[in-house]
């Protein structure tokens, strides 16, 4: 029986012996050779798969062993220890990613998403040798999947603020509509079905200037207040706008 890595040319000796015996120049034994040779059939390389990753939305570039036991083929096989091993990674959203997923030989993982994309890709990694399929060889590993999460981060709402303001004194009861605009809950990617609304937080710095204080519409970005009578001067308003999704 041939072990597991044996290749080459094998000389091989073969002798029948009978029980008549040599007697009156009879013959009990018969040899011939032949040579055997075994073809060289590359094995499939392998490796132990590591978990399935999770990763915070924006969480920037990632990188970490993955991968163990990384082998091209049996153990003791020079032939096979002298090939060269390349991982090949693939996505389902491979437009989620900035810099594509990919595994070195050393087994990381390593990938950088694009700005503000959460939820869940599937990759596949199979792992490849140089030793080709000839004799019915095998350079490529059984496939590996890897769930990939990617779990949502609240991001800032988003507004375009006005100008500064100038208004008489006795202005009374102003109104400047449209004063906020781009009213948005965060970036294109939000999912606005997380919030349970946006509201502005308005505050005047002189509270006095004002019998009604200042509000903004998050609908319509409109700005309005009520001046007090007879003040006049310099107040500084805080505008800043909130949504209901919280900071997880």
């Amino acid at each position: 029986r041939l072990t597991s890595t044996a290749t080459g040319v094998i000389p091989v000796t073969v002798t029948v012996t009978d029980n008549g015996g040599t007697a009156n120049g009879g013959v009990n034994r018969l040899t011939t050779t032949f040579t055997l040779r075994v073809l060289s059939v590359n094995q499939r390389p392998t490796f132990t798969a590591g978990p399935a990753v999770t990763v915070r939305q924006n969480s920037g570039a990632y990188y970490r062993l993955w991968a163990t036991d990384v082998a091209a083929g049996p153990s003791g096989d020079t032939a096979e220890a002298s090939q060269r091993l390349t991982f090949r990674v693939t996505a389902d959203r491979p437009e989620w990613f900035a810099v594509a997923p990919s595994v070195n030989a050393a087994g990381y993982l390593s990938f950088t998403l694009m700005p503000d994309v959460y939820g869940a890709v599937a990759l596949r990694v199979t792992l490849h040798d140089d030793g080709g399929n000839e004799n019915g060889g095998s350079d490529t590993s059984e496939p590996a999947a890897l769930a990939l999460t990617i779990t949502f981060v609240n991001q800032p709402p988003l507004f375009t603020s006005g100008p500064d303001l100038s208004i008489h004194q006795n202005q009374g009861p102003y109104e400047y509509r449209g004063w906020a605009t781009s009213i948005a809950a965060g970036p294109p990617l939000e999912d606005l079905t997380q919030h349970n609304g946006l509201a502005f937080n308005v505050t005047a710095e002189r509270r006095d200037f004002f019998t009604v204080q200042p509000r903004i519409d998050v609908t319509t970005g409109t700005l309005s207040f009520t001046t007090a009578s007879s003040m006049f001067g310099d107040t500084r308003i805080f505008v800043a706008l909130r949504d209901a999704a919280g900071t997880a």
